[in-house]
């Protein structure tokens, strides 16, 4: 009986999923019908980042290396920035949030993205750290462990 209740509930979920991927694919549809050049756009778009990949794939190990640490480190200071930004605005620039009682949601925004931003700051670190060691020709693991 219960094995009966947990299909019928998969079963409702995967097409009520169904439903709201036709309903989009419909949507989509009209709207690229109706703007072919966005489609045009988003197609390069992704041409363009099917490139990209295959070039960084055809790169050797140090120069791919070298190149997480400088796209890691790029967007983990492009975001502190922005977050910065957006919370020296919140605070000083642009109250209005802050005294229409919505500081909570301020606060979740702000801690969200700051657990972005240590994301973005760890991946850095083990980029480093795994370009330190190839340079030095001692696994990560082994580094972490004479010190």
């Amino acid at each position: 009986m219960k094995r009966w209740i947990i299909l019928s509930g998969t079963a409702l979920v995967a097409v009520g999923l169904l439903a709201l991927t036709l309903r989009d694919l419909v949507e989509s549809v009209r709207y690229f019908a109706a703007k072919p050049r966005d489609l045009l756009d988003i197609v390069a778009i992704g041409l363009l980042g099917g490139f990209a990949a295959l070039v960084f794939d055809w790169l050797s190990p140090r120069i791919q290396s070298r190149f997480r640490v400088v796209a890691w480190g790029a967007a983990a200071g492009a975001a502190t920035l922005m977050v910065g930004y957006i919370g020296f605005g919140m605070a000083f620039l642009f109250p209005l949030p802050l005294e229409s009682g919505e500081a909570a949601a301020v606060c979740l925004v702000m801690l969200s993205s700051s657990l972005i931003l240590v994301w973005l700051w760890f991946e850095f670190h083990q980029a480093w750290k795994a370009k330190d060691a190839r340079r030095s020709g001692v696994p990560t693991s082994q580094k972490d462990a004479s010190h």
